[in-house]
């Protein structure tokens, strides 16, 4: 038989194989879901072959990877410069939320085809990447229980993700099952973080990824420090008001967490992981500075990058004119702290369910 004729054959016999493996591992998907499952509604399948490669916007994050399961890690921090006067969230996803998205996804790193559940989803600066990496035959189901915020992440994905779906809900009362993938990529906002992570983990199918980015130990010091004793002098109490009403805001922010160790380092992280029933868990730090002005003194507050409830002693959100003094001497007292920069890394952990 001629040369030629073999390779044409041969590549003919190794298309036909590609095609019966992929239909076998969308059967599989479609039977490991159990009772509780996936309706695409009109999301077209596609059958071409999709590279799984990251974003442009995924491999800027400036850092190496390291997948040691446990332990601190030494990585050089990339430092940028702040910017933006904008006095809502929107105001730091250039500084902050973006490339915390990006260092997420290049752990856990989506597949096309793959089902996910963005948790806490924000303005969807985690999930709408999610949703370009898995493709039109994928799904990410956004869970986001502001929606105001919910709103907003629609108006940025628009029509072009039919995969990507957005829901005004409570994740940890999420009932759907089945995921390749559960991330939440802005902490753990629950009153009670290990009984949510676990009710998250459960909608894992066998050997699917969790994954969390929480903020490192002493980010954004000495910020939040000076806000509440700002805020507390402003409203003339001495001590921090206490607005903790169940309500408390998940804009993408780093609210405390009831988990019984502090998950602010990467061993406590990994730890926290691994009782959670996941193996193959890694840990590490996505290390970020930003270079500090008076713009994004402020919008760090008003976008919520860490959460201080901003009410009067009676537990009323400020007005406009309070709000207006809270900045005057917050801003002077950051500037007489002497604050020129400040620690915005995340630790970021990934495990795996068994099976």
């Amino acid at each position: 038989m001629p040369r030629g004729c073999r390779r044409r054959r041969s590549r003919r016999g190794a298309g036909r194989r590609r095609r019966r493996a992929r239909r076998a591992r969308r059967g599989a998907e479609r039977d490991s879901c159990g009772g509780s499952h996936f309706d695409r509604g009109a999301v077209p399948q596609q059958s071409a072959a999709h590279s799984s490669r990251l974003p442009e916007s995924s491999q800027s994050i400036g850092c190496a990877r390291h997948n040691t399961p446990m332990g601190e890690q030494t990585i050089a921090p990339e430092t940028v410069d702040g910017g933006g006067g904008l006095e809502t969230s929107e105001g730091l996803d250039e500084a902050l939320w973006n490339p915390v998205a990006a260092a997420v996804l290049l752990r856990t790193r989506p597949q096309f085809d793959e089902l996910v559940l963005d948790v806490c989803a924000g303005t969807g600066s985690t999930a709408v990447p999610t949703a370009e990496l898995v493709g039109i035959g994928g799904l990410v189901d956004a869970v986001e229980r502001d929606e105001s915020l919910a709103a907003v992440a629609r108006e940025r994905a628009g029509d072009r993700l039919p995969q990507l779906r957005f829901h005004t809900a409570d994740a940890s009362e999420w009932d759907t099952m089945g995921y390749d993938l559960v991330q939440c990529a802005h902490g753990v906002p629950f009153d009670d973080a290990g009984a949510a992570a676990g009710h998250l983990v459960s909608r894992l199918k066998p050997g699917g990824r969790f994954a969390v980015a929480l903020w490192s130990r002493d980010a954004f010091a000495p910020l939040p420090e000076i806000l509440e004793r700002v805020l507390a002098e402003a409203v003339g109490t001495g001590e921090v008001p206490d607005a903790s009403d169940g309500t408390a805001d998940a804009d993408e922010a780093q609210p405390e967490a009831s988990a019984p160790l502090s998950l602010d380092t990467p061993g406590t992280l990994a730890r926290w992981l691994h009782d959670l029933g996941l193996v193959d868990v890694r840990a590490e730090i996505a290390p970020r500075h930003l270079e500090l002005d008076g713009d994004l003194a402020w919008t760090l507050v008003r976008g919520r990058a860490w959460h201080t409830p901003l009410v009067d002693a009676g537990g009323d959100p400020l007005d406009d004119g309070a709000l207006d003094d809270l900045r005057v001497r917050y801003l002077a007292a950051v500037a007489a702290s002497g604050a020129t920069r400040v620690d915005a890394s995340a630790v970021i952990g990934v495990g795996r369910l068994p099976g």
